[in-house]
């Protein structure tokens, strides 16, 4: 979800199954899985419990401010940990955590 552009999460379901989709690309492809279903909608519920996202009707999600800054948090920790890893195996260490 962290690369959508327009900060939208799309959720369909009809006869072929359940779908999930940011921007153009499907998260999740149609499935008639119950089990991946209860698993993406639990993730949507907490998403938007936690207000990274927030419902803009029945079955679209909006990334709201705090969600992109989480994203970028994200981001840049990712990034960090890679310079460091760089850093270590430079010298010939390795982290360890």
């Amino acid at each position: 979800m962290s690369k959508a552009t327009d900060g939208r999460v799309l959720r369909s379901e009809s006869h072929d199954g359940y779908a999930l989709s940011v921007d153009d690309l499907e998260v999740q492809p149609d499935t008639i899985n119950p089990r991946l279903r209860a698993k993406w909608e639990n993730a949507l519920s907490d998403l938007s419990r936690l207000r990274l996202l927030e419902p803009c009707g029945s079955d679209i999600f909006v990334i709201t401010n705090a969600g992109f800054q989480h994203v970028e948090s994200a981001r840049r920790a990712a990034a960090f940990d890679r310079g460091i890893n760089r850093v270590l195996n430079s010298v010939g260490l390795r982290k360890t955590s």
